[in-house]
């Protein structure tokens, strides 16, 4: 082994702070993990209570409908988040892209030099898609729990 040798390091690096488009976009993702949360907890206390109430046949078909209509608002909300996630996370990809784009134009030099900046690009795009998808497969989830709920207690 050679112990005379020494792995450069690069101080840049290691003092790197991500920007702030960067940590405003994660405070986002943080905001809509916690209201999809608490909008999931909502849908699973009607499902909680819908099943002991199934034992009974429901007196009228607001008793049905009313509870039925928050929750089916809730997922459909939280589809619409899916889609601001998604469009939030190409418009800061872009832009950042933009930047480092303009920066090789600008210096003229290609390769190595720019791939930190470009991973740190798509790991934003990542997180966004990632958050995007898990929702998305939440929605769907619930959508369909709720249209067998409401058919089993409709019929």
């Amino acid at each position: 082994m050679q112990e005379g040798v020494g792995v450069p390091v690069d101080s840049m690096s290691i003092c790197h702070q991500a920007p702030v488009e960067d940590r405003i976009f994660a405070l986002y993702l943080f905001a809509v993990v916690a209201i999809v949360t608490v909008r999931s907890f909502a849908i699973v206390k009607y499902f909680w209570v819908s099943r002991r109430k199934s034992a009974q046949k429901p007196s009228s078909d607001t008793e049905i409908a009313t509870p039925w209509g928050t929750c089916n608002r809730k997922v459909q909300s939280s589809m619409r988040l899916v889609i601001l996630t998604l469009m939030l996370s190409a418009v800061l990809t872009t832009h950042r892209l933009m930047g480092v784009f303009t920066n090789m134009t600008v210096e003229k030099r290609f390769g190595v030099a720019y791939s930190g900046s470009i991973a740190e690009i798509l790991a934003c795009l990542w997180l966004g898609l990632t958050v995007s998808a898990a929702v998305y497969a939440a929605c769907l989830f619930y959508e369909g729990a709720l249209a067998r709920r409401k058919a089993r207690l409709g019929s």
